[in-house]
């Protein structure tokens, strides 16, 4: 695992990017705890029972955080897959520490915020989201650290493949596994949570918006449509092939998505008659999603091997490609959620207009 093990500067910086960070998060709160107390005089209870839906998404992120950091989390090359504690070799597990204490602390600050989110949400909120964006950057790092290595290791052994009917092989490629998956998938949850909270009133405004923004970044490359390429020369390159250039019915993967970002945000503003048909297709973008993926099939088989062979490779190593995937997973998830949300805020809008001009009206 050498290649896997961080280096002593890694060890010096994370160990003092983790430390700083929790500190910062509770002195930043017991100086708003402070100042809270001081402004109301004495200190504020729980008000009403919590939203179930954030309880249920909490829950959700800290269980796969839990999990994250106990199974397999990476296959470097597919010849030894390994948990994140045992990445580290014998050097100082330093980012199991760091995932340790700061999921520990996100989780802690998110309970809090959610109990007291009417009442302290300006005092827990900031040290959660500081919280939240420690753990963003963790994993963004070690996503970081993961690539390099795939980039390395398909540098030494792309050379050593002989051409065959196929121009990809995914067993070269260092692979993510499912607690790496669970560990983004934790993080982003509570990350979610926290956002939506401190968002208050125009939580749903916000969801809508994040949701488009994920829509937008899953539309320019399908997954499994990203390769490390051998040139004649020996150069190994980095190529994604977007669903235009595959043709078929990859074609209508980014068009989709597009048309799904844009009706998010145009629901709030459309006409009654039009926002029906509108929400019914956001909710739908699973269906679209899979009968696009299904489809295309038989097409990425053929199409890849030809694209990367015009473009010079006559070998070629199907690379780490997570980002797609998760752009692609959380707008299945999200979209849905968030158009019954907006569905059912017309709704509430609707009668509340309703109401409002029959007590409006003068009887006679």
């Amino acid at each position: 695992m050498h290649y896997l093990a961080p280096s002593p500067t890694e060890v010096t910086i994370v160990t003092a990017l983790t430390v700083g960070g929790v500190v910062l998060a509770l002195v930043l709160l017991a100086v708003l705890a402070m100042s809270h107390r001081s402004g109301r005089g004495t200190a504020a209870g729980p008000a009403g029972r919590p939203a179930r839906g954030l309880v249920f998404l909490a829950t959700a992120g800290a269980v796969a955080l839990f999990f994250g950091a106990r199974v397999e989390f990476v296959d470097p090359g597919r010849d030894d897959i390994v948990t994140l504690f045992e990445m580290h070799g014998t050097a100082m597990p330093v980012y199991w520490l760091a995932y340790s204490v700061n999921s520990g602390l996100l989780v802690l600050l998110t309970g809090v915020l959610i109990r007291y989110r009417h009442t302290l949400r300006r005092v827990a909120g900031p040290p959660a989201l500081l919280a939240a964006a420690q753990m963003n950057a963790l994993m963004i790092t070690l996503y970081l650290k993961l690539d390099h290595l795939d980039a390395q290791l398909v540098a030494q052994r792309l050379p050593g493949v002989q051409p065959g009917p196929a121009a990809g092989d995914a067993a070269l490629s260092s692979m993510t596994k499912i607690g790496w998956g669970l560990a983004v998938l934790g993080v982003a949850t509570l990350t979610l949570v926290v956002v939506l909270v401190l968002a208050g009133p125009h939580e749903l405004r916000v969801a809508t918006w994040i949701t488009a923004g994920l829509a937008l970044l899953a539309a320019p490359v399908m997954p499994d449509s990203s390769f490390w390429g051998l040139r004649d020369d020996g150069a190994v390159e980095h190529v994604a092939y977007t669903g235009f250039e595959i043709g078929g019915p990859a074609l209508w993967w980014a068009p989709v998505l597009l048309l799904v970002a844009a009706l998010l945000c145009a629901i709030p503003v459309l006409p009654a008659r039009v926002r029906g048909a509108a929400i019914l297709f956001v909710a739908a973008t699973p269906v679209w999603l899979i009968l696009i993926n299904v489809l295309s099939y038989d097409t990425l088989d053929a199409r890849l091997a030809e694209l990367l062979r015009a473009d010079g490779f006559d070998v070629a190593a199907q690379s780490m490609g997570v980002p797609p995937y998760l752009f692609m997973v959380a707008v299945l998830i999200a979209a849905p959620v968030v158009a019954v949300r907006s569905w059912r805020a017309a709704s509430k809008g609707s009668s509340a207009r309703s109401s409002r001009r029959a007590s409006a009206t003068p009887s006679r």
